[in-house]
């Protein structure tokens, strides 16, 4: 069977929109079949979806940095990659109207916007569709705890990095779903972290 191209992905799509109205009709017992068949298939040809799937995200992710630096950004090191590898990558000079700022890039990519001052740090951070997690790396514990509570996230690192999020604490904050609105967390490393 020959590897699928978006073009296929795209047409599967949109038969799989026309034929919905009749999907709500079909008996469970069919359902099962196709669903069990489709598994099948999936699972027979899992490498090659994992492979389409990987090399759109590394198309995706170059783009980016492309655009970016298009746009008047700076690479400072990596923007390649290798097969399904892509290199890490940090890009400075970044403005809020690229989409390596506006959207969600997915890949070992440090976009970084340079500002004056903390306010227009808040004021670039506040400007996100996103925002479920943050970090504030300073000396100044009491001022980071302000900036924090002016901080549009969910979670708010203070002296640490976002990656160190507890799982079963719940998001919150602006910028995260309906549902997660209602608590905030804000943690505070008072001791240095050592970094890899």
């Amino acid at each position: 069977m020959p590897a699928a191209k978006r073009e296929d992905a795209k047409r599967a799509i949109e038969a799989a929109q026309a034929a919905f109205p009749g999907w709500a009709a079909t008996p469970p017992g069919v359902k099962r079949k196709i669903f069990l068949k489709a598994a099948d298939i999936m699972e027979r040809r899992q490498d090659e979806l994992v492979r389409a799937m990987m090399e759109e995200a590394v198309d995706l992710v170059h783009a980016h940095v492309q655009e970016a630096v298009s746009g008047g950004a700076e690479l400072v090191t990596g923007g390649k990659y290798d097969n399904l590898i892509y290199h890490p990558t940090i890009v400075k000079d970044v403005r809020p109207d690229m989409r390596i700022f506006t959207d969600q890039t997915f890949g070992p990519v440090a976009p970084i916007v340079v500002v004056s001052d903390a306010e227009e740090a808040l004021a670039v951070a506040n400007n996100s569709k996103y925002g479920l997690s943050s970090g504030i790396l300073t000396k100044d514990f009491t001022r980071a705890l302000v900036i924090a509570l002016r901080l549009e996230t969910g979670m708010v690192h203070i002296g640490d990095q976002t990656v160190n999020d507890e799982p079963q604490v719940p998001f919150g904050g602006q910028a995260a779903l309906d549902e997660f609105t209602e608590l905030r967390w804000i943690n505070v490393q008072r001791t240095p972290r050592t970094f890899p």
